[in-house]
């Protein structure tokens, strides 16, 4: 999970969770029609990885817990 100023939270500290890229083939590939949009929304906000757009918690052994839509 990452904070507001992009560094990545302590274990069981609400932050924004994004994941590591590269993503699975086929996988969150574009927004229908705007490449563009997908590229400022997903990818911008935290360079190397695909912003979820969901709030929540990453405990200490790795288990995730999602806890609200941030968009």
């Amino acid at each position: 999970a990452f904070g507001n100023d992009g560094k990545e939270v302590p274990p069981n500290t609400l932050g924004t969770l994004a994941i590591k890229l590269p993503l699975p083939p086929g996988t969150l590939p574009t927004l229908y029609n705007n490449d563009e949009r997908y590229i400022k929304e997903y990818l911008t906000k935290f360079p190397g990885y695909y912003d979820t757009m969901d709030a929540g918690v990453i405990d200490e052994d790795g288990y995730v817990s999602i806890m609200a839509r941030t968009d």
